[in-house]
């Protein structure tokens, strides 16, 4: 009978076989019996961050981490997610070595900050069950947002060019406002971005010229972004000449 609770190691020994006839020499018989180790679950990596994402906007690609055998044996494994925003690919399988991809679908989640788990599931590895941590934080989009006095530019016809004026456009939402697009065509106007960061964007307005017949003009620069809530933010500029 054999003692299936040994640990892992190579026994050996020897059988003793011993004649009553005195005259019949006795016998060692060696014998050994290798034990071998069952499965154990290694996983390369325990965290995995897809970091900050933009609420209804694309899901990020997906990212992977190995499963292997660290023991002895054929590893056999199944794997299940925290939350159906989670999804692995394979799910199951009978392999020493496996590299997993992790899909994350963000459409239709809050804001908020999620803290997951895929189950690494093992019916013969010692270890089982082992984890992955998922994380990953939904962020409102951008918004643009002006901050503009409004006043008219004034000037006398043929007169002195008026003082030039800023404006301040920022992102008072979430994420980055980094496709940012600009349009104005007036004719008497000059705008220069002169500070631009992916958040912030300051401009200066300037009137090129005075030689216009009295009257009061109106037009129109129009900030646009696909990435933002509001896609585009029209903000009126005056100019009277007296």
């Amino acid at each position: 009978m054999i003692n299936t609770d040994l640990e892992p190691d190579l026994y050996t020994g020897s059988i003793a076989i011993n004649f009553a006839d005195p005259d019949i020499p006795g016998k060692n018989i060696p014998v050994s019996y290798d034990v071998k180790s069952g499965p154990c679950l290694v996983i390369s990596r325990d965290t995995i961050n897809f970091g900050k994402l933009v609420k209804d906007g694309p899901s990020p690609q997906s990212k992977a981490f190995n499963i292997s055998n660290g023991c002895g044996g054929i590893l056999n494994w199944k794997l299940f997610c925290t939350d159906p925003c989670l999804s692995v690919t394979p799910e199951e399988g009978l392999s020493n070595n496996q590299d997993i991809a992790v899909n994350l679908d963000i459409a239709g989640l809050d804001v908020g900050e999620y803290d997951e788990r895929v189950i690494i599931n093992s019916a013969n590895a010692s270890n089982s069950p082992d984890s992955v941590i998922v994380i990953f934080e939904i962020i409102d989009p951008p918004i643009i947002c002006v901050d503009y006095d409004q006043e008219c530019f004034v000037a006398d016809s043929g007169g002195i060019i008026p003082e030039s004026k800023q404006v301040y456009v920022f992102n008072c939402g979430g994420g980055e406002l980094d496709d940012l697009a600009i349009e104005q065509n007036i004719g008497w106007l000059d705008c220069t971005v002169i500070s631009l960061t992916v958040n912030e964007y300051y401009l200066e307005l300037t009137v090129n010229t005075t030689i216009l017949p009295k009257g009061k003009y109106t037009g129109s620069i129009i900030f646009r972004s696909e990435k933002s809530t509001n896609k585009e933010v029209p903000v009126e500029i005056c100019y009277e000449i007296k």
